[in-house]
């Protein structure tokens, strides 16, 4: 039995026989914890599945990936797998929940979108979001060694390769710093890549209009 208060704050929930492991609901679901493991319940107070899971994300109705000890996968609006697959992890991104990262059983990541179809082959050793800065969009990270890809949300890759890491994204620009420590700034839209500031030994980013520099004598700025 589950007393919900008229703002569904699961901080103030009432639970008798089970613990809400969330702190909010999504699309009127939430996790619960139940004798060491995770189950579905709605916002009226129903169990939509048992616990029986050992951890449940939920990033929408229609996007629910469960994680057990075999693997991860993923789960649609009526708790049925999208594919018969599982991966090591399976990672989701509300800003597009049609497209997943997921780790196979060799270790390596790639993306997949719901039809369990590869839309980056399975080769990288880490592939990552990145939005700092911008909440309304993202890039993928992918690593290989110590070579970093970078591809846009609708999986172009780009061509940079000397990338050593990424300050921030704003729109479609974003700002990376490549392996001769130059600061580069790189507009997606229009491909162009412009070393930023290349007067100063020194450049670090606080956020995308705010960078601290040193000039040749050592003074900072």
């Amino acid at each position: 039995k589950v007393i919900f208060p008229l703002e569904n704050n699961l901080s103030d929930i009432i639970t008798e026989d089970y613990d809400l492991d969330d702190y909010y609901f999504v699309d009127g679901l939430a996790k619960y914890y139940k004798d060491g493991v995770y189950g579905i319940i709605d916002s009226n107070g129903n169990i939509k599945v048992d616990a029986r899971f050992g951890d449940v994300e939920i990033y929408s109705k229609d996007v629910i990936i469960i994680g057990e000890t075999f693997g991860s996968y993923i789960l649609d609006s009526s708790f049925s797998s999208y594919f018969n697959d599982t991966y090591i992890q399976i990672l989701a991104n509300k800003l597009d929940l049609e497209h997943f990262i997921a780790e196979n059983d060799s270790f390596k990541y790639g993306i997949i979108d719901k039809e369990n179809k590869a839309v980056i082959d399975f080769k990288y050793d880490n592939i990552s979001y990145f939005n700092s800065g911008d909440e309304s969009n993202f890039i993928y990270l992918a690593q290989l060694g110590d070579k970093i890809d970078i591809y846009t949300k609708d999986f172009k890759k780009l061509d940079i390769s000397n990338i050593s890491m990424v300050y921030w994204l704003k729109d479609n620009i974003f700002s990376y710093l490549d392996s001769s420590n130059r600061v580069h700034i790189y507009d997606i839209t229009s491909n162009k890549d412009e070393v930023y500031a290349e007067e100063y030994n020194f450049v670090y980013f606080y956020t995308y209009d705010l960078a601290m520099v040193s000039n040749s004598s050592g003074k900072y700025g």
